[in-house]
């Protein structure tokens, strides 16, 4: 009897504060007030099963309100299934038809791509290992759908070799450091790389060798 006397309780409390809840839109108006309902309907269907917890002395009278809580329950059950698929928006008062977005085609041109090519060096952007193409569309101040345009047509590849080419060729002019005191571990991080193993994988596909035969065999040209 007191867990359904808890339940009551909180569902009076959250009534109460769907109540005194702020109008924010149309929608959202439209969702208090479906809320409204259906917490003053949990009232009542738990309210049966309070009761009929204090009735359990009358078998039937308990069994009785008990039944009725139970075809209540599965009523709201089914009824908000129903509305949810007839009217999304009771539930969602933001939801909207997302349109796909084509790139703005007069900032796609060669200017713009210099200029974003510019900005990574300038400001090693690609030595950031969390880089996300929205950083490079608040550098350049265009949208990410623009800058991904950018670098698919004057690039032909995508954003992940873009900036890789950048931190492959830190990572090369790091190798061919005469004194060669940095490990391969140390030039990954500087060039903006966080897995060895994707560094290596990485370079050898762009470089066609890996780090440290890169640097063998520069070394060997330096001084053979």
């Amino acid at each position: 009897m007191l867990y359904f006397f808890q339940v009551v309780a909180y569902t009076g409390i959250s009534f109460w504060t769907v109540y005194k809840a702020e109008s924010k839109s149309i929608g959202f108006d439209k969702m208090l007030e479906w809320l409204k309902q259906v917490l003053l309907i949990f009232i009542a269907i738990w309210f049966l099963f309070l009761t009929s917890s204090i009735f359990q002395s009358n078998a039937m009278v308990s069994d009785t309100l008990t039944a009725i809580g139970v075809l209540f329950l599965l009523i709201l059950s089914n009824v908000t299934v129903f509305l949810m698929l007839g009217s999304p928006e009771v539930f969602y008062n933001n939801l909207s038809v997302r349109l796909k977005k084509e790139p703005n085609m007069g900032v796609i041109n060669k200017e713009n791509y210099d200029k974003l090519c510019d900005l990574v060096i300038s400001e090693q952007l690609y030595k950031n290992a969390d880089l996300k193409i929205g950083n490079l569309s608040e550098a350049l101040n265009q949208s990410p759908r623009n800058v991904s345009a950018l670098i698919n047509n004057f690039y032909n590849g995508n954003f992940y070799d873009f900036i890789n080419y950048y931190r492959i060729e830190e990572a090369k002019s790091l190798l061919k450091n005469d004194e060669g005191d940095m490990t391969i571990l140390t030039i990954l991080y500087e060039s903006g790389f966080n897995n060895k193993s994707v560094f290596n994988a990485v370079f050898k596909k762009m470089v066609g060798e890996t780090p440290s035969s890169f640097r063998k065999n520069h070394m060997a040209k330096l001084y053979g």
